[in-house]
């Protein structure tokens, strides 16, 4: 049972490779030396944004999500690009099947589902 168990897992091993996405947003660079990025004289200029609560629920995050579109298009993409480094198995088609199911199931409650939506 051994002898079969580490044979299976010697040629497992013997298939595995190692992949590299390659991510132009994202090189690989040294910042050792250079200036910090952080500035904190700004860490206060975050923009504020009024929920009309009383507005649809499909309404009332609109406004706020809509000055980030392309920032959240690109952590979807950065996403997309991370959920190729396992070949073989759609990890992305896997979350979408997930959350359909997590809302024809109901398991978020309205007004929340609507919120989310």
């Amino acid at each position: 049972m051994l002898v079969s168990l580490l044979t299976l897992l010697i040629g497992v091993l013997l298939h595995c490779d190692a992949r590299i996405v390659p991510n132009p947003d994202f090189p690989a660079e040294c910042r050792v030396g250079e200036p910090n990025l952080y500035d904190p004289s700004q860490s206060m200029e975050v923009p504020w944004f009024t929920v009309d609560l009383d507005a649809p629920a499909k309404e009332r995050f609109k406004h706020v999500v809509r000055p980030f579109k392309n920032e959240i298009q690109a952590v979807f993409d950065v996403l997309a690009d991370f959920f190729t480094i396992i070949p073989g198995i759609p990890v992305w088609d896997m979350l979408g099947d997930v959350m359909l199911k997590v809302f024809e199931e109901g398991m978020i409650m309205q007004p929340y589902k609507d919120e989310v939506q």
